[in-house]
């Protein structure tokens, strides 16, 4: 079967851990080393799903520095869709629910430690592309 207007309706996020950590001396330039995690997660009769997005922002040289992790999940409703073997919805809404939610999150970052004091943290663009995509079984959940 074809995939006929696949739509994805946006339920809404939560941000479950968002935190930051901060001894920088007035002096010190750091380095940071960025690390993000995003996976959808599908509901058992295929009709919602979450994309969890996690990212840990750290001073590379010393981590006692600079510490920022973020953690959300956004939860979305799936119309019109059919899932087959081969996977091809799944990367399709994959792509679709991190291109959604990336711009929010990217903002919440900035807004978060702008507020607490280290501007110009920010996620570098990132291109999800079929590549970058891998299906397996995960965890299921209702809505």
């Amino acid at each position: 079967r074809k995939v006929i207007n696949m739509r994805l309706e946006y339920v809404g996020t939560d941000i479950t851990e968002l935190s930051l950590r901060k001894d920088i001396p007035d002096d010190a330039e750091i380095e940071l080393q960025t690390n993000t995690n995003y996976t959808v997660y599908f509901s058992e009769d295929g009709d919602s799903c979450y994309g969890e997005f996690n990212v840990e922002i750290i001073s590379q040289h010393d981590p006692s520095m600079l510490s920022i992790n973020y953690c959300s999940k956004s939860y979305f409703n799936i119309y019109d869709a059919y899932f087959g073997e081969e996977g091809d919805i799944e990367r399709k809404i994959h792509m679709e629910v991190f291109n959604r939610i990336f711009p929010m999150c990217n903002e919440t970052l900035r807004q978060f430690t702008s507020m607490a004091g280290v501007p110009n943290i920010s996620l570098l663009d990132m291109n999800m592309s079929d590549m970058d995509i891998v299906t397996e079984a995960a965890p299921q959940f209702s809505m």
